[in-house]
């Protein structure tokens, strides 16, 4: 099969359009990283990470990093975009069972504004997910740690038929999967 992080097509919500990152993202990034209210989700799925972006240059030398390793079929990152306001207002970063990374497959990283981090704009998301990135890029689940500031996506990932997920690596995930049996927790 060809790698289909070389062809990303767009995806659309409701409320967003889901498309791989570009420049043009760079300034609405900058605030969405830069949040004070939001950083604190941002390592909320797996990544513990201190992603602290203070300029344009630093959040374009970002975006470089992540399109080289695009390049490289390492793995892809989205960038969510409000359609209303027409700026990214947060990324998604996709590991798949294609490319070079190929274990804890699945929507491992989300990172979004606070004023998005409810049930309805996660749902609507990780729905799009479910329909678009389980199939294109043959995604297993979607990982989203249970700590306190996780409830909104796990309630989330719950009312699209998630389960907490068990295994010997990792404790009070919960996973929303389409191609494997999720274990009951």
């Amino acid at each position: 099969m060809s790698n289909p992080y070389k062809e990303c097509k767009t995806y659309e919500t409701s409320n967003f359009i889901i498309r791989l990152i570009t420049m043009d993202d760079a300034e609405g990034l900058l605030k969405c990283y830069s949040d004070v209210n939001s950083r604190p989700y941002f390592n909320s799925d797996m990544c513990t990470g201190n992603f602290n972006f203070n300029t344009i240059e630093e959040m374009k030398n970002s975006i470089i990093g992540w399109l080289g390793c695009y390049e490289r079929e390492e793995f892809v990152r989205f960038s969510i975009v409000n359609k209303e306001e027409n700026l990214a207002v947060g990324t998604i970063e996709m590991f798949g069972a294609v490319g070079v990374y190929k274990v804890n497959t699945g929507v491992l990283r989300l990172d979004i504004l606070s004023r998005y981090e409810n049930e309805m704009y996660l749902s609507e998301i990780f729905s799009l997910c479910l329909d678009g990135f389980f199939e294109d890029f043959e995604v297993e689940r979607i990982i989203t740690k249970a700590i306190p500031l996780a409830k909104e996506r796990i309630g989330s990932l719950v009312g699209l038929g998630s389960e907490k997920y068990e295994s010997p690596d990792r404790e009070n995930y919960y996973a929303l999967s389409k191609k494997t049996t999720v274990l009951n927790g």
